[in-house]
C-alpha cells in the first residue's frame, strides 16, 4: 500500500482561505469520529468548537460510500481512510495546550490497498479528484524555502510568521517552537 501525501506548515491566518480553497473545489469537510455509523458529520473547521485537529475532505457523491470502523475503547466510529474515498487533513495549527508550538498540517490518501491477500484500488475518479486538490493545494498556497524548510513546504504566511518569531523547528520536524 502506497500512500500520498503532502506535509506543510500553515500560518494560523491562512486557515479560512484554505477552507475556502477546499469548499470551491468541492470538498465536504466531515468529522473523522462519529457516535453512528453510516452518518458523516460536518465539521466548520474554522469554529473548531471541539478542538478537532484531523477531518476528512470527500466529495458529496462519496459520503454514502465511507467505511465505518468500531472503536470500541472510545465506543465510537472512525472513518477508515484506507478503504474510504476520502482525503485526511491534518490541520496542524496551535493546539489547546501551548500556544508556542505550532504543528505541522498534512494532506493524506491511500490510493489502493490490501485485504487479505487482494490488493484493491479505489475507484479511478476519486483518485483523480484527490490528485487536483494535491496539486492545485500545493500551487495555491505551498513554497519552499530552503533557510527554513528543508523538505516541508509552508505558506508565505508562514514564512513570514517564523522569520518574525524566530520559531525553531523540531528535530523530528513536525512542530515549530517559539522560543
Amino acid at each position: 500500500m502506497r500512500s500520498k501525501q503532502v506535509n506543510f506548515f500553515l500560518a494560523p491566518e491562512d486557515l479560512a482561505d484554505v477552507i475556502k480553497f477546499l469548499t470551491d473545489k468541492g470538498c465536504e469537510v466531515i468529522k473523522t469520529k462519529t457516535r453512528n455509523a453510516g452518518q458523516p458529520v460536518y465539521y466548520d473547521v474554522e469554529e473548531n468548537l471541539d478542538f478537532v485537529f484531523q477531518v476528512c475532505l470527500c466529495r458529496p457523491e462519496y459520503l454514502e460510500t465511507l467505511i465505518f470502523t468500531y472503536l470500541d475503547t472510545r465506543q465510537e466510529y472512525s472513518i477508515d481512510t484506507t478503504k474510504s474515498n476520502a482525503i485526511e487533513f491534518s490541520i496542524g495549527g496551535f493546539y489547546p495546550y501551548s500556544d508556542k508550538e505550532l504543528h505541522r498540517s498534512r494532506l493524506y490518501f491511500v490510493p489502493r490497498y490490501y485485504e487479505g491477500d487482494g490488493l484493491f484500488q479505489k475507484d479511478e475518479e476519486f483518485l483523480f479528484w484527490a490528485d487536483n486538490i494535491f496539486k492545485a493545494f500545493k500551487k495555491a498556497f505551498l513554497v519552499k524555502d530552503k533557510s527554513i524548510l528543508t523538505d516541508i513546504y509552508g505558506t508565505k504566511n508562514f514564512i513570514n510568521w517564523v522569520n518574525k518569531t524566530r520559531a525553531t523547528m523540531t528535530v523530528d520536524g513536525s512542530k515549530f517552537i517559539i522560543p
